[in-house]
């Protein structure tokens, strides 16, 4: 009931303009990515805001697409995926959630908190550099890395335990509705040095 309460104040306080709860593949997903671009056309953002936006919604339903066909082609978990999308006056945030193995808990977090820890240009460094370096590299790995680019933040997430062999992992991207706030920084860091 705790988790309920919470998902309602969630769904209020960030304006949720899209949820689903199910199976996401590319069929499904097709269908969803429209009706999520129609919401964000009704709103005043730019084009570049947008296209954050969207790139970060490709980049997680990739994601989901690419852990169900991994890891869970068994019918027990496949309707466990979570996808929504909302938006308040400062920013959109598109949060994901799905069942993975503990044995690869600590493994994830490792490489979220090691991503966390780089600040923009870092993170644009170690994107190039991968990309060069790592044809090979997981794709997870990659994505994340990607979403941290083009968000210029940093990506929440908590793994809640189901049992002793799993957790339900969700991460939260957000993109700023006004780029203005993710320039300045940048701007007073040059002006300083």
């Amino acid at each position: 009931m705790k988790y309920v309460s919470q998902l309602n104040n969630v769904f209020r306080r960030d304006e949720i303009i899209f949820a689903y709860q199910g199976v996401i593949n590319e069929l499904i997903s097709r269908p969803m990515i429209s009706i999520i671009e129609r919401c964000m056309d009704k709103q005043d953002d730019s084009l570049n805001v947008k296209r954050r936006v969207y790139i970060s919604l490709m980049l997680c339903v990739g994601d989901i697409i690419d852990h169900l066909v991994h890891f869970h082609s068994d019918e027990e978990h496949r309707d466990k995926y979570l996808l929504t999308v909302g938006l308040n006056k400062e920013e959109y945030k598109i949060s994901v959630g799905y069942q993975i193995q503990n044995e690869h808990l600590l493994g994830l977090r490792t490489k979220l908190d090691a991503l966390n820890h780089l600040d923009n240009k870092e993170v644009r460094q170690a994107y190039n550099n991968t990309k060069l370096e790592s044809p090979d590299i997981e794709v997870t790995q990659v994505d994340f890395l990607y979403l941290r680019k083009k968000t210029n933040r940093q990506i929440n997430y908590r793994f809640d335990p189901i049992d002793d062999k799993r957790s339900y992992f969700t991460y939260q991207v957000s993109i700023a509705r006004n780029l203005k706030t993710e320039v300045q920084p940048v701007l007073e860091m040059v002006a300083t040095a």
